[in-house]
């Protein structure tokens, strides 16, 4: 998840941003009034020389074919007649916002192109940072200073999120949804339009959020400049097969980039993936030397966007750190969810009940009990043993059925009875609060110590259960063999996430991430001193 910081945060950062461009950013060596003349000339027309001309801090690597492509489409955009619309899909990490959000608008500033540039993101903050990275430069950037004197340093408007530059050209940030007041400066409307990453990765995976901005979109932010002159440029990374941004490109006419452009089909990697992702951290630097000795045939046929940056191996592990679905999004800019958790990851990772005796495992458990949603809706009973020495989790217990609230209390209890889980995460919406008290009280009455944790889910569901990615397909939750036989079952864990988001019934998956969230975060002293409790209160019993 991206980490949105506050406007405070934000503004230090910047401060420390501009001592950083006072450093980096060297004048010119042995400058003339020819040079200087001729320098601005050659950019006047060539946005990729305007930058590296003036930002060598930012392009310190070569350009890739992302880069040529929106330099070189920006220039016939920006020097037309005519007003333009275009958009890109664009892999994380290679330098779209640079280019689009702070190269390109100090571009027009310095030799006037436009007159008042609109800079839309998913939020008022995050656009307005974009902003703040071009103040920076107008005040911090040296060679800017020397060859735009009249235009660079603080403007007669140096707001956050409004600035309005010393020849008289207006930037102004806006968020999604949020209303277009101020849309006006001199006669003149927004001439150019950039939207820049509109829409959030998590807020996008749901289909109400997608529909309003949709709606937005083409209703206000699309109108706000006028037909006869306004540019609108938008980029982002497509993380949803509908979202926005896909239906920009096949409007708008652009490209889809990707960071790996042809795969390798070596059989060595799946190899190189089993010592990647084995428990032990030395078996990362294995899994290097591993690649190195056959790094010749691993890497054939392959190709990549970025190389000087970004190699096949770099590349490599990050899917194995973040998991292939959401490495298909940020970096292949291709959200396949039909792949979300693939049956050959829980396959791969099944283990047979010989495999965890002996194993020293704590229990952690959660329970949706569906009292209060649609009639008929099964309940879903998850227990995980975790092993104490390493993060790796097991299914002991997927018990997904329908069955009404008594039933559901008693086959709680005996759970608890059976493996003493250390924590229970019990989601307690509408009725399912008072199921969670009447629990307590019958577990009270039988001498059952039970540890509840109550979970309100503030998350949507989908964006919860998709988290659970990168830990099935790297062995971190294991199911059980024997759950396999019935992954034709709609009640069944394994059937449930083969067959995710399309299976008639998420609970188990749900159930599953809210257990599995219970291991991760529970730390052991919390394990030592839950069960030094087990002995205190048993009529009420307790939880955290």
């Amino acid at each position: 998840m991206k980490i949105k910081l506050d406007k405070k945060t934000l503004l230090a950062g910047i401060e420390e941003l501009k001592k950083k461009i006072a450093q980096e950013v060297l004048p010119f060596e042995d400058d003339t009034i020819q040079k200087q003349r001729q320098r601005k000339k050659n950019c006047a027309q060539d946005l990729e020389e305007f930058a590296r001309t003036y930002f060598p801090h930012y392009l310190s690597h070569k350009s890739n074919k992302l880069h040529e492509y929106l330099f070189s489409n920006y220039v016939q955009i920006i020097l037309s007649s005519t007003p333009k619309r275009f958009a890109v899909a664009a892999p994380r990490g290679n330098a779209k916002s640079t280019i689009t959000s702070l190269i390109l608008p100090i571009w027009c500033i310095c030799y006037g192109y436009k007159h008042f540039i609109a800079i839309f993101s998913n939020s008022f903050t995050q656009a307005a940072e974009f902003l703040e990275f071009v103040k920076a430069e107008l005040e911090a950037n040296a060679r800017l200073k020397h060859d735009f004197s009249e235009i660079t340093g603080e403007g007669p408007t140096w707001q956050f999120g409004h600035i309005i530059t010393n020849n008289m050209v207006k930037l102004k940030a806006w968020g999604v949804r949020q209303k277009l007041l101020g849309a006006r400066h001199l006669q003149y409307r927004p001439d150019l339009c950039i939207y820049d990453d509109l829409e959030d990765p998590e807020e996008v995976l749901n289909p109400e959020n997608r529909k309003k901005t949709e709606k937005w979109f083409f209703d206000k932010a699309f109108n706000i400049g006028d037909v006869s002159y306004t540019d609108h440029i938008a980029v982002g990374t497509i993380h949803h097969e509908d979202c926005l941004l896909k239906k920009l490109i096949s409007r708008f006419g652009g490209k889809i980039f990707k960071s790996v452009i042809k795969w390798s089909t070596s059989p060595l990697w799946e190899r190189w993936e089993e010592i990647y992702t084995q428990d032990q951290s030395e078996n990362k630097q294995k899994a290097r030397d591993f690649f190195e000795k056959h790094k010749q045939e691993m890497l054939k046929g392959t190709k990549v966007l970025w190389p000087e940056k970004e190699d096949y191996y770099t590349l490599m592990c990050l899917r194995q750190d973040i998991g292939p679905h959401a490495f298909d999004c940020a970096k292949q800019n291709d959200p396949s969810e039909s792949s979300m958790f693939s049956e050959e990851w829980l396959e791969k990772w099944a283990y047979e009940e010989a495999d965890i005796l002996g194993k020293n495992l704590i229990f952690f458990a959660s329970c949706d009990p569906s009292m209060g949603k649609k009639f008929g809706a099964p309940s879903a009973i998850i227990i995980l043993g975790k092993e104490i020495s390493s993060p790796t989790c097991y299914v002991i217990v997927a018990d997904i059925k329908k069955r009404h609230p008594d039933q559901i209390i008693e086959d709680l209890i005996e759970y608890q009875l059976s493996y003493k889980c250390i924590n229970w995460a019990f989601e307690v919406v509408q009725l399912q609060e008072y199921l969670k008290d009447r629990l307590i009280l019958e577990a009270g009455k039988k001498g059952v110590p039970f540890p509840i944790n109550e979970i309100r889910p503030k998350a949507d569901k989908d964006i919860r259960i998709q988290s659970l990615q990168p830990y099935l397909a790297n062995g971190i939750i294991r199911l059980p063999r024997k759950m396999k036989a019935g992954r034709d079952n709609p009640l069944n864990l394994w059937h449930q996430l083969k067959n995710y988001p399309k299976a008639m019934y998420k609970d188990g998956p749900d159930g599953l991430e809210m257990a599995f969230s219970q291991a991760v975060t529970f730390s052991m002293s919390s394990v030592k001193s839950a069960k030094k409790r087990e002995s205190k209160n048993l009529l009420q019993g307790y939880w955290t």
